[in-house]
């Protein structure tokens, strides 16, 4: 049926990350799963775009693992 609003679409999705986290959570059994879930989205993320985000996390937890 008709919805009671009208219809809505996303004009950006941000991320934020801080400079200097202060709390660190492994997520390395689960990251796969995470990033699958993120690139579903294929309306607002391109594969160029998830290959640059995904190289971003990788290279930052293996900062951040080594202290």
């Amino acid at each position: 049926g008709d919805l009671p609003a009208n219809s809505w679409s996303v004009a950006g999705v941000a991320f934020y990350n801080t400079a200097y986290p202060n709390t660190y959570i492994n997520v390395d059994e689960t990251w796969n799963l995470k990033f699958t879930a993120i690139a579903a989205h294929k309306s607002q993320f391109d594969e160029e775009y998830l290959k640059k985000v995904r190289m971003y996390f990788e290279l930052k937890g293996e900062e951040y693992a080594k202290g």
